[in-house]
């Protein structure tokens, strides 16, 4: 099964390039793939700190969306 990432970027939610996306997650569940979406204009991210939590654990130390994003896993 394939899976894919659908990434809303644009600032108005229900703006041309959304509905455009929508059409084409739509056609690619049909076809059988999983398809995980994101709306940036909904998350909470932090640019790195240089705090290197990554670096000592494998693991950013900043606690926010980047988490959900960074754990949907493409294989």
């Amino acid at each position: 099964m394939a899976k894919l990432v659908a990434v809303y970027g644009s600032p108005r939610r229900k703006g041309n390039t959304t509905v455009l996306l929508k059409k084409a997650v739509a056609g690619a569940r049909n076809a059988g793939a999983l398809v995980e979406e994101f709306v940036l204009r909904e998350l909470k991210m932090s640019p790195c700190l240089e705090i290197y939590g990554c670096k000592k654990n494998g693991s950013c130390a900043i606690n926010n969306s980047f988490q959900r994003v960074r754990e949907f896993e493409i294989s």
